[in-house]
């Protein structure tokens, strides 16, 4: 963990939504860059997966009337994230 500038630390966030309706969802600050890059790959995995999984379920994009009742809240939640990401702030 070895910052040159000590005033440096990541935040891990992730982000969602379309143009009418994007959101960020700010999860936590650290000053290890390589556990922010870490959760990150980790999160984007783990998203992908799922999504993946529901995919199943979809046609053209849309939950299939027949999977509506058992999967529509998960899908649509997972459906929304578009991936995490950190970057860099400065602590004053």
């Amino acid at each position: 963990m070895s910052n040159q500038n000590k005033n440096i630390m990541y935040l891990v966030w992730y982000a969602g939504g379309g143009w009418d309706n994007e959101f960020t969802v700010e999860l936590f600050v650290t000053k290890d860059k390589k556990l922010a890059t870490d959760y990150v790959e980790k999160f984007n995995s783990i998203l992908r997966k799922w999504q993946d999984y529901y995919r199943q379920f979809t046609d053209d994009g849309f939950l299939m009337d027949d999977y509506e009742s058992k999967y529509f809240m998960r899908w649509d939640c997972l459906s929304e994230i578009n991936g995490c990401y950190w970057r860099e702030i400065e602590v004053r």
